[in-house]
């Protein structure tokens, strides 16, 4: 009877856990919204990359993406592109995201920021992570 029990049990959370918010398809958030990249033909600038960077970004993962006190360092191993794509960081400008690596809250949705801009800033955080030896 215990082993029935603890089967049925297992199976209601394997079905909670496909149908909740937090396993949502890959490129959409909630199901619901899509999430918008550059244009075809988008030629990402590191320049004005950084410049968005310290506009957008800076105040929470400091002004060269080491972290501060109110977000997480960007220019960390945890955000290289095999563990963090540059899609994840497309979703996070456009719909925010939940905190899964450090202590720093929920990040909410950029506000004012396109998908070019975005694209700037990802090439900037991934030149300096080149340059930090983090790839």
């Amino acid at each position: 009877m215990k082993q029935a029990y603890e089967s049925s049990r297992l199976f209601l959370l394997l079905a909670a856990a496909a149908f909740s918010p937090s396993c949502s398809q890959p490129g959409k958030a909630d199901n619901k919204r899509e999430i918008h990249t550059p244009s075809a033909g988008f030629i990402a600038d590191t320049k004005q990359g950084r410049q968005l960077f310290v506009e957008y970004c800076s105040q929470c993962h400091g002004r060269n993406g080491k972290g501060t006190k109110q977000g997480p360092p960007l220019i960390h191993k945890i955000y290289r592109s095999d563990h963090h794509s540059d899609m994840s960081f497309y979703k996070a400008a456009q719909l925010g995201t939940y905190q899964h690596h450090w202590h720093f809250g929920n990040m909410p949705p950029v506000k004012n920021i396109n998908p070019e801009q975005t694209g700037h800033i990802i090439a900037y955080i991934r030149q300096t992570q080149h340059e930090a030896g983090i790839e």
